[in-house]
């Protein structure tokens, strides 16, 4: 868990208990739910988690920041009722 006592955004959209060494944990903080449910859909947590354990500890925040970036313009990373319909 985070420093306060609140699960991960990765543990609380998948509902797991959150353990102080996730991969996750200093990457994708409760606040930001929104951007690992992004990640998630578009490259699903078990890849990300791998992709991180692969990475140099400090190389870890690019790979999020990417990934992020990715999710953020992917069209599978928006919500279906957010995606605009053809005309």
């Amino acid at each position: 868990m985070a420093g306060n006592g609140t699960p991960c955004a990765s543990c609380k959209l998948l509902q797991r208990q959150c353990m102080p060494d996730s991969v996750f944990m200093p990457y994708f903080p409760a606040e930001k739910a929104q951007q690992f449910a992004r990640v998630h859909c578009v490259f699903g947590a078990i890849n990300v988690s791998k992709m991180l354990h692969d990475v140099l500890l400090a190389l870890r925040a690019d790979v999020v920041s990417s990934l992020v970036y990715e999710a953020t313009v992917s069209p599978r990373g928006i919500p279906p009722h957010h995606r605009r319909r053809p005309h």
